[in-house]
């Protein structure tokens, strides 16, 4: 799914059954990047990302299970600035350019629902 970043509004990105537990062996992926307007001539914008909620099965030492990890591009072939699981997400995420690609993606073993009871 592609999102388009403005400055005039923000836009919420949330998983596909959110707020139910979200289903096993599931990818999600969101291409983020800046509305074409602000991108020439002007340049210089990056997509800030910033959380309300974000709880998912916890998999230390990393997040071998269930995670959300940030490309600082426009694919999984960009840098990886991060992977998130758990309930451990950075304060804010920031891009260093005009796009931001984020993979959602769990396995086959326990769902959040299972994993807190």
């Amino acid at each position: 799914m592609q999102v388009i970043a403005s400055t005039s509004y923000s836009r919420a990105i949330q998983g596909l059954y959110y707020p139910l537990d979200y289903h096993n062996n599931s990818e999600c992926s969101w291409l983020v990047k800046i509305e074409d307007k602000f991108d020439f001539p002007f340049g210089g914008y990056v997509i800030k990302v910033m959380f309300n909620v974000f709880e998912m099965q916890a998999g230390f030492p990393s997040c071998l299970h269930d995670y959300l990890a940030f490309y600082d591009g426009y694919s999984v072939a960009s840098p990886l600035p991060g992977s998130y699981c758990g309930t451990v997400h950075p304060e804010v995420i920031y891009s260093t350019g005009k796009n931001l690609y984020l993979k959602f993606q769990t396995d086959n073993t326990q769902s959040l629902l299972e994993d807190s009871a």
